[in-house]
């Protein structure tokens, strides 16, 4: 299916694995240039490694937490460096490990943070960096279920 994205250059976060890989896979093979993110270093280079050798794609990874506003800064900031344009977002995060609430506190919040920082700083609403460079924004509103929409 050609969804007219070939040249377009995407942002995906926490795409070393599930959800985030998916997408920035199936972005690839559209033909879009990936600029990856995600807090393991390691996972993303082999992801992104991956992604290039089966796609093509022009693949930058930049390891950074997006619970973290500079980490997302350092993102956006050496992706627009590196492709000069940035024309789709998807903003998304892993969760936190299974568990109860009470045990789980710090890691619930982390994941809280994640999704208050990752999406809104990306989006540029606290941050004008990235709005005048994004022209669809794809967001994650369902860390359980994974369900991604499409906002032009």
């Amino acid at each position: 299916m050609d969804l007219g994205l070939k040249d377009k250059v995407a942002l995906v976060a926490a795409a070393s694995r599930g959800l985030g890989r998916a997408v920035a896979e199936e972005l690839a093979a559209e033909g879009a240039s990936l600029i990856l993110c995600a807090r393991n270093a390691k996972t993303l280079t082999e992801t992104s490694e991956a992604i290039s050798r089966n796609s093509g794609a022009h693949v930058l990874a930049v390891p950074a937490d997006v619970a973290v506003v500079g980490d997302v800064a350092k993102v956006v900031e050496t992706g627009i460096k590196r492709f000069g344009r940035i024309d789709i977002l998807v903003t998304n995060a892993g969760g936190p490990p299974v568990g109860n609430f009470e045990v789980g506190r710090g890691r619930a919040s982390h994941a809280l943070q994640c999704y208050r920082i990752g999406t809104s700083y990306f989006a540029g609403h606290e941050r004008p960096t990235l709005g005048p460079y994004l022209k669809h924004h794809f967001h994650r509103r369902e860390a359980a279920g994974g369900k991604l929409d499409l906002v032009k």
